[in-house]
């Protein structure tokens, strides 16, 4: 028998749901290991055993609050190295469409690729 992509689509969301439903338990069994440690690790910064390394890492996250006086202390203080060349996927797409396609924003290319995508019902 042939599958048809009924077929497909049904075996590809069951899949797909029970990997969410395993990677799920997972994470939760991953960060209460974490969170034990974490307090038999207390103030150490690292403790080495047999079965691997224990250790602390700090993780930094930023968020720009107000974006003109964000801009405004990078122009002023010349800071550039705290900037990224991030595109704007949604806003650059805006922009090639309204050229038609024949045009792109200079010193950029862009690529597009079609990917098999599958939805419930």
């Amino acid at each position: 028998m042939t599958p048809d992509l009924n077929m497909i689509a049904a075996k590809y969301i069951a899949i797909r749901d029970k990997k969410k439903e395993e990677n799920a338990k997972w994470d939760k069994a991953m960060a209460d290991l974490e969170a034990y440690a974490g307090l038999l690790l207390g103030e150490n910064q690292s403790v080495k055993t047999d079965s691997g390394t224990v250790f602390w890492k700090e993780n930094v996250s930023v968020k720009v609050t107000d974006r003109e006086m964000w801009f405004n202390f990078i122009y002023e203080s010349g800071e550039w190295n705290m900037l990224t060349t991030h595109v704007s996927k949604e806003a650059y797409q805006t922009w090639v469409d309204d050229h038609n396609r024949k045009e792109l924003p200079p010193g950029t290319e862009v690529s597009y690729r079609k990917d098999i995508q599958f939805r419930r019902p």
